[in-house]
């Protein structure tokens, strides 16, 4: 997803008013719960960032997916809202993640795999990580069976790939160049 200016901007001020409220943990968790109702839900993404449907009733689908979520994340729901601005919340979401972790000192590792990853190749995975960055790592584990196998590791800028496509891709390129 393209970075928004508007979305870090609101990201920021959320993350100030949580903070000031004792409820930044809370709201990263309440994000985080929207994020994976997103990513499972592509049709609820199009309405909300539909620029056809109203504000009011964008906001009131949200409401219905928010009713376990905090004042603090409430209160930001709405101001995107008034704003006419909701149509911003997935990517506020992910730029208020972004910012959280770096203040907690947190790096995600995003690892590609052709299957979700079991504890001996999560361990593999974190330590590699950990050698790539002096922070705190937390994994998030994206499913892609074209893989074959292996995984690819992305930390920021920096990416290891140590899928079976990676490797077959290169025998190939090897044998059509000689």
């Amino acid at each position: 997803m393209k970075r928004n200016r508007a979305a870090i901007r609101y990201a920021k001020a959320i993350l100030e008013f949580a903070q000031e409220q004792k409820e930044d943990k809370q709201v990263q968790e309440d994000f985080n719960a929207l994020l994976v109702v997103f990513s499972e839900n592509p049709a609820l993404v199009a309405f909300i960032e539909s620029p056809v449907q109203e504000n009011k009733q964008k906001l009131a689908v949200v409401e219905k997916i928010a009713t376990q979520m905090s004042a603090a994340t409430k209160k930001a729901l709405n101001l995107l809202a008034q704003n006419q601005r909701i149509e911003l919340l997935e990517a506020v979401a992910l730029e208020y993640q972004l910012r959280y972790d770096a203040q907690q000192g947190v790096k995600k590792a995003i690892v590609t795999t052709a299957a979700p990853l079991d504890k001996s190749l999560e361990k593999e995975v974190l330590a590699i990580a950990k050698k790539m960055t002096s922070h705190k790592v937390v994994l998030q584990n994206n499913i892609k069976p074209e893989l074959i196998g292996g995984f690819i590791l992305q930390l920021g800028d920096q990416q290891y790939d140590a899928s079976v496509a990676h490797q077959l891709q290169r025998i190939r390129q090897e044998l059509t160049v000689h």
